[in-house]
């Protein structure tokens, strides 16, 4: 026998807050790659100038490629956001550079990067006035806090 839930309708003062933070080991396989790109480009980078042989142009251009992989990987890890906090009809943004909050209603949809089939990129948030906010794509208490967000805003549109 099925037996019927009362949904929880409570005023928004009420409701508690929702907070999604990244996994760990999302966080540390981010950094490793990163510190991978950087380290290991040096390296290639380092071994070439000591080289000075026509064998040390591949070195460069590899060692060049990851070198700048990693300093981009570093750069976007800065922009994207690894906690959202859903306070009320606030939502708030933490990520290394600092905090962007934006009210639930300007947020327009949620889109994952398009090739993304394991679902390690991160998460893109469209807002009203056409910018976008990048948060980590693994999250704990993410799907508590997306209900609550669809709750607030009728017209977000999700990805299929």
């Amino acid at each position: 026998m099925i037996k019927a839930v009362s949904s929880d309708l409570t005023p928004t003062s009420q409701q508690p807050n929702r907070v999604a933070r990244a996994w760990t080991s999302w966080l540390v396989t981010w950094k490793v790659g990163i510190g991978v790109g950087i380290c290991g480009g040096a390296l290639m980078l380092v071994v070439a100038a000591l080289a000075h042989d026509s064998a040390s142009a591949p070195l460069v251009l590899i060692g060049g490629a990851w070198f700048a992989g990693g300093i981009a990987g570093f750069a976007d890890w800065r922009r994207t956001a690894s906690e959202i906090h859903l306070d009320g009809t606030t939502v708030t943004f933490r990520s290394p550079n600092g905090e962007r909050r934006v009210s639930a209603s300007d947020i327009t949809a949620l889109r994952y990067s398009r090739g993304d089939f394991n679902g390690v990129a991160p998460i893109r948030w469209c807002l009203l006035d056409g910018s976008t906010i990048r948060a980590a794509a693994r999250m704990h208490g993410f799907l508590p806090l997306l209900v609550r967000l669809c709750e607030l805003n009728p017209d977000l549109r999700l990805p299929d």
